[in-house]
């Protein structure tokens, strides 16, 4: 080893020696040039080496540990220093080459390491050794009882150091048990009942076992009560439990489960117990267990035990009417040998009837009597509580019954006196033949026998009622309705003379009739007879009446007959206006409401006889056709089912001459152009043709020649034509009308529809307006060409050929006429794959179309 200094320093470190050895230490002096020569030799010795422990030996009972090492060279001491990260400290030193560390705490984890001193110098630590110290003691044990298995479940707080733990139990009889755990917990087993156990928890770490816990104390479950007894109070039900006592028992809790699953409990710091609710008609189960502060013992063996028998339920009580027999029923209860009914009458009536079953029967009950029924269960050993209800015996017949007839309303009064028990009434009236029957219900004591025959007698008896019986009838009392009203009354009105002559047939029961001629408005003529006719006169005009006929028999009046509604002549019309339609050669007449018409006629009569009328049921109407430069007499006539009025006041229109002849006109079946041509008149140069439709609407042409066109005339239409020699049209230089119709218009809204069970078709369509007849023709795919003509809007053809489309169009026709063709459709016959279905209510015919559509029809 060497070392080096510069300049005035005269020492210097030597590093890396080696412990406990001798050395010998020279300088040398060194110059630029020259070295001098070793000084005198000087010796030393090195500090001692650290010892290294070889044992270790932990004493469990004193908590210390011994030290064992080797010696090393030069030394004359030792030194051990044990120290835990915490900085707990524990030395020991000794001369020889062990020593021990004493004072440790438990569950640490010391680091031990040495020094060595050799009188001048004390070594480098040594390499250090880990010890552990003895385990700590558990702390904060609990003791948590596991009532079901009778054992414990004990936890504690593990203390440091501790690898495993053992559980010790001893009871104050001496019986022990235990168990092992390397976690915080473990389950004492066996545990005796009813015992108080000490435990304690041992840590084990180490080789070490003497760090044992504080003793705690457990009482085990108590022990099963036996020797159980269980007494049953009739009267009052109350069930007394007694045991004896139990080991370990605190407490005692008696359950009493019944045999439909309901339980019961009480509890008890003695040995005995009352049951004051257990249910009746019930067989219980009865045990007891035994409690302290923590656990509940199983149970003891069970005693049966059977409750008084239930207060019976579901009582019916029910009158069988014709034998005046009550039967009463009940719903069964439990354990129960026989029911007892016992029956009570306010009239003092008494009897009873007894049963094993569900029902018993109380026979001759007096009518009338609301009686009380007490119902009791009886089992061998007692019974049960009364169980209650009403029965109501057949109500008595009613007395004194009294008729009187009422012949407004053709209905009888009843009266009687009430009767015991009903709660209603029925009075019923039976005519003497037995044909007809009628009654009526109340709940006092009266009431009316209605919708009785006329001139019948009627034998009239009453009967009482309650909610389930009728009484027997009362005597029968005899009364005669009302006489009957006549029949197929018939009605003459004399239209001149403002009256009418009523008849109807010959009625024995009555002795006069009275007639009866009312308006709507409540105002009435009148007439009696003791015939069979009666006449009303002095009618107003226009007036419906409604006519009935009554039969009288002293002072009751029957119902009314059947009316017959008539109505007087009606009222001359008024406010009469008449005009005249140059173009038609027409008068337009108007006229205001009449009273009591129903229809109008308008008459024009010409001087020389000639005439024309019009009907209408509106308050106008077109007088046609009438003759040219004639004076025409107009008179208006309201008309009813029954009469004509007198003609209203006459007025006079006179027509204009008509100097213009030989008119023709002319068109072509699809044309809608009118060809109009006349005569020249030396009157006049100028003309103008005037077309009227029946829709009212005008088309006009004018010429200097002898024709001119009429455009835009409309199809189906009835055209009248006049020519003029002027634009006004009611000049005396003008022709008599001229009517001719156009072609009917081309149908449209064509409907085909499949007739199936004979592959046909059937086609409607909307009526064309001039149309006479129609033809329908259909054109198929394969040259198939069916026709069918017809005069209303429908047609059918039957067997088509199958599966072929048909192109179908309608024409119109009138006189020489045809319209031009409807649209066509389409229709496709049925494929050659056809069935029949029958579904119960109605036959389906279908027909397969393409392979894709299907038609279909019921018959």
């Amino acid at each position: 080893m060497s070392c080096e200094t510069s300049g005035p320093v005269t020492h210097c470190s030597l590093s890396d020696l080696i412990c406990g050895d001798n050395y010998t230490v020279q300088v040398i002096a060194v110059g630029d040039e020259c070295s001098s020569l070793p000084s005198q030799a000087e010796n030393f010795r090195t500090v001692p080496c650290a010892p290294e422990v070889t044992a270790t030996h932990l004493e469990c009972n004193t908590d210390s540990v011994l030290l064992q090492w080797t010696p090393t060279d030069g030394s004359i001491s030792y030194t051990a220093d044990a120290r835990t990260l915490e900085g707990l400290v524990s030395t020991c030193s000794s001369n020889s080459t062990n020593c021990e560390l004493r004072g440790l705490a438990c569950g640490q984890t010391y680091n031990v390491t040495m020094i060595s001193y050799d009188g001048h110098c004390h070594s480098m630590p040594g390499t250090a050794l880990a010890v552990a110290s003895v385990p700590c003691p558990p702390e904060n044990v609990e003791s948590n009882l596991l009532c079901s298995s009778n054992s414990a479940h004990v936890q504690w707080n593990p203390g440091s150091g501790a690898e495993s733990f053992e559980v010790h139990a001893i009871s104050t009889g001496g019986q022990m048990t235990g168990c092992d755990s390397t976690n915080r917990s473990c389950v004492l087993p066996n545990l005796v009942c009813g015992s108080i156990y000490n435990v304690s928890v041992l840590a084990i770490g180490h080789q070490c076992n003497v760090s044992r816990s504080e003793i705690t104390t457990l009482h085990s479950v108590p022990c099963v009560p036996n020797h159980i007894q269980a007494n049953l109070s009739c009267g009052s039900g109350v069930v007394d439990v007694s045991w004896q006592p139990s080991k370990g028992a605190l407490s005692y809790t008696a359950v009493a489960q019944g045999s439909g699953g309901f339980a019961s409990s009480c509890n008890s710091s003695s040995t005995t117990c009352e049951f004051s609710n257990l249910l009746c008609g019930l067989t219980y189960s009865i045990s007891v267990t035994a409690s302290d502060r923590v656990c509940t013992s199983a149970p003891s063996n069970s005693v049966q035990l059977d409750t008084v028998p239930c207060e019976p339920h579901g009582i019916v009580a029910q009158m069988e009417c014709s034998s005046h027999t009550g039967v009463v029923s009940w719903e069964q209860g439990d354990h129960v040998a026989s029911y007892l009914v016992q029956a009570s009458s306010p009239d003092g009536h008494q009897t009873y009837c007894s049963s094993p079953t569900t029902s018993c029967r109380l026979a001759s009950l007096h009518c009338g009597q609301a009686y009380n029924l007490t119902l009791t269960a009886q089992d061998s050993h007692c019974n049960s509580h009364n169980a209650f209800s009403q029965l109501h015996s057949v109500p008595c017949a009613p007395t004194n019954v009294q008729t009187s007839l009422v012949c407004l309303s053709n209905s009888v009064a009843v009266m009687w006196q009430s009767a015991s028990g009903a709660l209603s009434y029925q009075a019923e009236g039976i005519t003497v033949g037995g044909t007809h029957m009628t009654n009526c219900n109340s709940s006092v004591t009266h009431c009316n026998l209605e919708h009785l025959l006329c001139g019948e007698t009627y034998n009239v008896s009453v009967l009482s009622v309650d909610h389930t019986c009728s009484s027997e009838e009362s005597l029968f009392t005899q009364v005669q309705t009302a006489p009957c009203p006549p029949q197929t009354v018939d009605v003459v009105v004399n239209c001149s003379a403002g009256s009418m002559t009523v008849t109807w047939p010959a009625n024995p029961e009555a002795q006069s009739f009275h007639v009866r001629a009312e308006t709507s408005g409540g105002a009435f003529l009148s007439c009696d007879s003791t015939s069979t006719s009666c006449s009303i006169s002095g009618l107003p005009c226009g007036q419906l009446y409604s006519v009935t006929v009554t039969s009288v028999r002293g002072g009751c009046e029957s119902q009314r007959s059947t009316a017959v509604n008539v109505t007087s002549a009606p009222c001359v019309p008024q406010g009469e206006i008449g005009n005249l339609d140059c173009v038609t050669n027409s008068a337009w007449v108007t006229w205001l409401q009449a009273k009591g018409a129903e229809s109008y006629s308008v008459l024009a009569v010409e001087r020389g006889g000639t005439n024309s009328s019009c009907s209408a049921t509106d308050l106008h109407c077109n007088v046609p056709d009438l003759l040219c430069g004639a004076t025409y007499t107009f008179h208006i006539t309201a008309v009813n089912s029954f009469c004509k009025s007198a003609p209203g006041n006459a007025f006079q229109i006179q027509t204009a001459p008509c100097a213009l002849t030989s008119i023709t006109a002319h068109t072509d079946c699809y044309s809608s152009h009118i060809t109009v041509s006349w005569q020249l008149n030396d009157g006049s140069s100028f003309y103008v043709a005037t077309a009227e439709g029946h829709d009212q609407s005008i088309l006009m042409c004018n010429s200097t020649g002898t024709s001119c066109d009429l455009s835009r005339a409309k199809c189906g239409m009835q055209y009248t034509i006049i020519i003029s020699g002027s634009s006004d049209k009611c000049s005396s230089l003008r022709s008599p009308p001229l009517k001719m119709h156009t072609a009917p218009c081309a149908p449209q809204n064509i409907t085909v529809n499949p007739v199936c069970d004979s592959n046909g078709m059937t086609a409607a369509w909307s009526p064309s307006l001039g149309a006479e007849s129609y033809s329908l023709t259909a054109s198929s795919r394969d040259g198939d060409v069916r026709t069918c003509r017809s005069t209303t809007n429908n047609c059918t053809l039957l067997h088509l050929h199958c599966g072929q489309i048909y192109d179908v169009s309608i024409t119109a026709s009138a006189g020489n006429c045809t319209s031009m063709a409807s649209q066509q459709v389409t229709f496709y016959s049925g494929e050659t794959t056809c069935w029949l279905e029958d579904n119960m209510k109605s036959i389906i015919f279908w027909c397969e179309i393409h392979d894709i559509l299907y038609f279909f029809c019921s018959t």
